[in-house]
């Protein structure tokens, strides 16, 4: 085993973390002997360009699943102050994490982070501790629906009461929500799928745009 292999194995996990740059938002976590803390492109880049593809100034965004923060951040940059962002995240640290990234990058003012829990926990990052549990029938109404949950998107868009003009999915088939169904359910509601691409880690990253007089 290498010296490089026992550092990350055993001295890395302890150290602080540091603020970071990654795809352009600055977060905390590198860790403080890291050699490098800025990194241009993030492995969800299809979804930040759909983020700017589909957001505009003053619209008011649901995002389920909000991770590290950058698509949130990414979003709320796209909307701006005139605008809102609702972050609903169910893993504990993670959405105290996004209070902060949202912090650091100036967006704080019109993003609310809820540690919630939307439907039922498929697959969350993290413990979920005294997460709130939301119905999805019971999200706010929005112009645009992030979704980026580990599977949990089939079961959120099975059952919306409020439909938005604009759906941003990232399917997860080894969760259980595949591409196709993902795009029948769309369908279902009335949406078109207008930009589709693969994702290198998850299924497909789709956005959706529900069809005029529905």
């Amino acid at each position: 085993m290498s010296l490089q292999s026992i550092y990350e194995r055993t001295l890395r996990p302890l150290l602080p973390k540091k603020i970071g740059m990654h795809a352009g938002v600055a977060i905390r976590k590198p860790r403080l002997l890291d050699m490098t803390d800025h990194f241009p492109q993030h492995n969800k880049q299809t979804l930040l360009e759909y983020c700017r593809d589909g957001i505009s100034e003053s619209d008011e965004v649901v995002v389920i699943g909000g991770g590290l923060g950058i698509a949130a951040v990414t979003t709320a940059r796209q909307t701006g102050p005139s605008g809102s962002v609702a972050v609903y995240e169910a893993g504990q640290e993670e959405a105290t994490r996004l209070e902060e990234t949202m912090k650091l990058n100036a967006v704080a003012e019109w993003v609310e982070v809820y540690h919630a829990i939307v439907g039922k926990a498929l697959s969350v990052n993290g413990q979920a501790g005294a997460a709130d549990t939301v119905l999805p029938a019971d999200l706010p109404q929005c112009d645009v629906l992030q979704l980026d949950c580990e599977g949990a998107e089939r079961p959120i868009l099975s059952s919306l009461h409020n439909y938005p003009e604009i759906v941003i999915v990232e399917t997860h088939p080894r969760y259980g929500a595949p591409t196709d169904e993902i795009r029948d359910i769309l369908s279902n509601h009335k949406y078109t799928v207008e930009q589709s691409e693969p994702d290198p880690i998850a299924g497909d990253v789709l956005l959706a745009r529900r069809r005029p007089n529905c």
